[in-house]
């Protein structure tokens, strides 16, 4: 990328209104305005926030009016083909970039990109005047800083490295623009360059000069003449080029050399009275061309034979073609290497050789490629439509006018001498030189062709497939019948290569590697394929790993009680842990023995981030993402949070991973999950890349939350006894334990000895204990009944008596659990619905009865009422988990307070549990209104979707745990709407999980009344109709009377 400043106009007074509509208008001729946006203005961010944005802008800009430049005008032009590369959040970080860099990062400014036809750019226009210290910034040797800050944005992003001013300091003189011009134009080596070329040993002479007659002496064995022209010196070549003497070095302008050797003294000639002596260039200079290759001596004597005729007449053809360009143009359509050379030329120019991708060849071949197109012979390939989707697609390659792939092949001393054409259409041809011997192309995007596994192939498009799927280095053979001696050339060159052949057929060389290519078209297939002869550790053992991991086939996970998320267990029992690198490519693994110990299969590479991603919903953008130490760490944290969790390759690693989170989620909250001590760079760390720092508040580190998982089932013992059974004087009396649950309710529970089970286990008062029935043990036991008649009498009967087992669990106010893993987070990652729900508490029956209208006391069984008097109502997830809240004010309003987790398959339950009777159907709605009042009527659980679109989800999620159960949805009716999306919506998850369709029996009066669902229906009184139905759809209401406050009444 190029980035410069725009300087003002001084005739131009300064405007900066002007100049924001400008870059958001896009004026230029041929421009349309991409993306645009405001900065550091409260007004807004957006294009249609500029009118206000520049009101405050103008505001600052007032409270300094002596100031007359307060605009910074800035413009940064992008290669072509980089636009696709840089998203949206990418262009405002660069344009951060730059303002921090030249000093207005807290500065008011508009940015925008502009596209047309020639290239892709950026303008950012700074307010120079600070909104609020007011003071006026005026960068110093800005052309630097821009250049500093180009280089580094450019390897940040992975953009085309532009030659900035570092590397042309370090390059020495260079060619004036005119010399430049002259060998851009004719290809053939200028003046200057052969002066420079010759600079130092030059230099060396001169410095040595005592006269002037030694120093023209010295030139002329260059073949260089020093004349006086103007105020300075000239250097003159033999055909009448010249440079400036001081662009050779500074010691050689006029002032200096005068100052050493006096006043100027031309050189000695013939006419004088003594004659020149003698010279003999040692150095001649001679029209030469810029890229030179052996095999072009026969083209460049044709053409000096059009310069130079035998009778020394000017004819049309050497004035027609001037120089060395203009006659490769010509040769182009006839001669094959004449046309390889102009292409090689461009390359050579242009440097572009080594791209990632393949750019179009330049205008000035496409005539002459064309020619060859349409008289060349084709012949069979294979398609390369697929090319377009790889990584390397033609690296060291270009694309034709025609959409078609040029491939060139180099000989031993990497000069090209062939060009192979492959078309779209499964056909290729060769131009150039190819009955050469040992022409080869080589695919290395890692620089690994001297040592290790290399690939041989006769096949391009095979080539390109083994190298994404392997990334080592393919070379590929022009004619497959000298595999051989290639493989020999390359081992003589580099002798810690292996060498491995890729072919289809069985042939096999003698002492080297074979891969058969596999039939399918996969890189996996292909990676697999290769892996051994290539030596790929991290892909051979994730590969031969039999089954994904899980609690149940490893005892490692089960012990340390956390789950398996894209790991797998390897034939000895680990765990193996997949790392991959910003590509999703496996690059390593972890192994995680039985024990917990972990470590790398390959030790890790300095400059390269790995990682293992734990987010099983793939989301595209994450708001949140954590940054563990380790894997144990990570799962814990993921089961609690939902969140993305990034495991690094080793645990101190996580400075890495960090960097590379911030660098692809620049606006992602990011929180790193440290230890419970905090380590020398932690929080430098931390502040460097915006991340926030958490440890664990129980333990020492968040793996052991998991350990500790409380049993649902503890309660806190408050007292035990013996009295009549529930206190009633005519009960008979029996042993009672008083618990406490752990949201506050308090219980009793009574039995024959449950209270010597309790004392037994050693619990005391406040004590938390779980309660369990270890076994039923037979007995006989008196029982009195009353005859016919009406007496009392006795008899014995066998039954069943409880035994009880009391076991006392640790506080789950202190000990690590995963509940309170999740408390400990919520508030960092952002979980607004469990925060809420655990802020929350029981309705009592005052409030049960005042709001009649949100259901039934089975229904309010599940429903938690918070400070404000609000009704909370939980909403989970697929996995049963409380994944967000429905919040129902006093009015009726509502709101979801969503979580950190999926909002797939959300869904509540109005009304206890799902029955476990397989006959009892199972009632689906999608309005909360329907949900109420249909378990009302029927008094039978309902599952409640939330919303229409949340059917299918929770409909799959029913029917995976029913599959044979019968399922009714209750869907709603928009009749009155123009597309009746509630009603499709239902209709699309009957279908797919085998459900009944029940729609509202709505009369000609409910549409009328825009009434739309069974809640409508029944809040009306016409309780018949639906139980009719319900009837033909199979669920049978409640006999019951129905029950209804009309009173207390309230829309939702």
């Amino acid at each position: 990328m190029i980035a410069k400043k725009i300087p003002k106009r001084p005739d131009i007074p300064d405007n900066y209104k002007e100049l924001a509509e400008y870059i958001a208008a896009a004026k230029e001729p041929g421009e349309k305005l991409d993306k645009f946006w405001i900065e550091n203005c409260g007004a807004g961010e957006t294009l249609d926030d500029l009118e206000l944005a520049l009101r405050e802008v103008y505001a600052v800009r007032l409270m300094k009016p002596e100031v007359t430049d307060k605009s910074y005008h800035m413009m940064v032009s992008f290669r072509p083909g980089e636009k696709d590369r840089l998203s949206e959040q990418y262009l405002k970080d660069i344009a951060s970039a730059y303002a921090d860099g030249l000093g207005f990062a807290e500065h008011q400014y508009v940015a925008g990109t502009h596209i047309n036809t020639d290239n892709f750019h950026m303008h950012i226009a700074f307010n120079k005047i600070h909104p609020r210290t007011l003071q006026v910034i005026n960068p110093f040797r800005d052309f630097k800083i821009l250049d500093r800050v180009s280089r580094k944005l450019e390897k940040q992003y992975g953009l085309f490295i532009d030659r900035g001013m570092a590397q042309r300091e370090k390059q020495g003189p260079k060619l004036s623009p005119s010399a430049r011009d002259y060998e851009a134009q004719t290809w053939q080596e200028s003046f200057q360059n052969h002066v420079l070329q010759h600079r130092e040993d030059l230099l060396e002479k001169i410095n040595g000069a005592e006269a002037w007659q030694d120093l023209h002496r010295i030139l002329a064995e260059h073949d260089i003449e020093l004349k006086k022209r103007g105020n300075g010196f000239v250097l003159v070549g033999p055909d009448g080029q010249g440079m400036k003497a001081s662009a050779l070095d500074r010691d050689m302008s006029k002032s200096a050399l005068e100052k050493k050797l006096g006043d100027f003294v031309p050189p000695v000639k013939e006419t004088d009275n003594k004659p020149a002596l003698p010279t003999h260039p040692k150095r001649r200079y001679k029209r030469r061309p810029t890229m030179r290759h052996p095999r072009m001596s026969p083209l460049w004597r044709r053409y000096l034979n059009i310069q130079q005729p035998l009778h020394r007449r000017s004819t049309l053809l050497s004035r027609t073609i001037s120089n060395w360009k203009l006659f490769l143009l010509s040769e182009a359509y006839r001669d094959p290497l004449a046309m390889v050379f102009l292409i090689a030329q461009q390359e050579f120019i242009h440097l572009v050789f080594g791209d990632d991708r393949p750019i179009p060849v330049s205008k000035l071949a496409a005539p002459a490629l064309a020619a060859w197109r349409e008289a060349g012979k084709w012949a069979d390939a294979k398609s390369l439509n697929w090319l377009a989707d790889t990584r390397s697609t033609g690296r060291g390659c270009r694309l034709d006018d025609a959409g078609n792939l040029l491939v060139p092949f180099k000989d031993e001393n990497g000069f090209m001498l062939a060009v192979r054409i492959y078309a779209p259409g499964q056909k290729r041809m060769s131009i150039g030189n190819i009955k050469a011997r040992g022409l080869t192309h080589i695919i290395d995007t890692r620089k690994q062709i001297n040592s290790g596994p290399v690939i041989f192939t006769a096949d391009y498009a095979d080539a390109v497939k083994i190298h994404d799927a392997t990334r080592r280095p393919v070379v590929i053979v022009a004619d497959p019948r000298e595999l051989q001696s290639v493989i020999k050339r390359y081992r003589k060159s580099s002798p810690l290569i292996k060498p491995v052949v890729a072919g289809k057929s069985e042939a096999k060389l003698p002492g080297t590697g074979y891969v058969q290519m596999p039939s399918q078209d996969d890189q996996t297939e292909i990676r697999r394929a290769f892996s051994r002869a290539t030596g790929d550790e991290a892909f051979l053992v994730w590969d031969a790993c039999p089954e994904w991991a899980t609690p149940g086939n490893s005892s490692w996970l089960k012990s340390a009680g956390i789950r398996g998320y894209g790991v797998k267990v390897t034939p000895d029992g680990e765990v193996a842990v997949p790392l991959k690198d910003r590509s999703g490519r496996l690059e390593n693994v972890i192994l995680i023995d039985q024990k917990g110990k972990q470590r790398t299969l390959i030790d890790p590479v300095d400059n390269i981030a790995l990682s293992h991603v734990i987010d099983p919903a793939w989301r595209d953008e994450k708001d949140t993402v954590i940054i563990p130490r380790d894997y144990a760490d990570a799962a814990a944290i993921h089961r609690a949070t939902r969140c993305p969790v990034v495991v690094p390759e080793t645990p101190d690693d996580w400075h890495a991973a960090l960097e590379q989170v911030r660098i692809r989620y620049s606006e992602a909250n990011i929180v790193l999950a440290l230890g419970k001590e905090e380590l020398p760079g932690e929080m430098v760390a931390a502040d460097k890349f915006t991340a926030q720092i958490v440890r664990p508040a129980r333990a020492e580190t968040f793996k052991e939350y998991a350990l500790h998982e409380p049993s649902r089932s503890a309660a806190r013992l408050m007292d035990t006894g013996r009295a009549h059974f529930n206190f009633d004087p005519d009960k008979s009396e029996s042993e009672f334990v008083k618990l406490q649950d752990q949201d506050g309710t308090e219980r009793y529970v009574w039995g024959v000895d449950i209270a010597v089970a309790v004392n037994s286990s050693g619990a005391r008062t406040g004590d938390w204990i779980t309660l369990d029935i270890a076994e039923k043990k037979k007995v006989e036991v008196v029982e009195k009944y009353r005859d016919d008649q009406g007496n009392l009498q006795s008899r014995t009967v066998t039954t069943h008596r409880n035994i009880w087992k009391a076991e006392v669990r640790p506080d789950p106010e202190t000990v690590p659990s995963m509940t309170a893993l999740r408390n400990e987070m919520a508030v960092l990652v952002g979980d607004d619905g469990w925060l809420a729900w655990q802020q929350a508490s029981r309705p009592d029956k005052r409030v049960v009865s005042a709001r009649s209208d949100m259901g039934t006391e089975k229904a309010w069984a599940g429903f938690r009422v918070d400070d404000a008097g609000n009704v909370l109502i939980p909403l989970r997830d697929g996995g049963n988990r409380l994944a967000a809240v429905y919040r129902v004010n006093e009015s009726g309003s509502v709101e979801t307070l969503v979580g950190t987790g999926s909002d797939k398959g959300l869904h509540h339950v109005i009304g206890e549990r799902i029955s476990k009777d397989p006959d009892d159907p199972i009632l689906i709605a999608d309005d909360l209104i329907s949900a109420i009042e249909l378990n009302r009527l029927t008094n039978k659980p309902v599952v409640w979707s939330v919303k229409s679109e949340n059917l299918a989800a929770v409909g799959k999620t029913l029917r995976r745990f029913n599959p044979d159960r019968k399922i009714v949805i209750a869907a709603m009716d928009a009749h009155m709407a123009v597309e009746n999306k509630p009603m499709v919506h239902a209709k699309k998850a009957a279908i797919a999980i085998d459900a009944d369709l029940l729609s509202p029996p709505l009369s000609d009066q409910d549409k009328k009344r825009n009434k739309m669902s069974f809640g409508d229906i029944l809040k009306t009184g016409k309780i018949d109709a639906v139980k009719n139905a319900l009837k033909t759809a199979g669920v049978d209401g409640d006999d019951t009377t129905r029950k209804r406050q009309k009173d207390h009444t309230r829309g939702i």
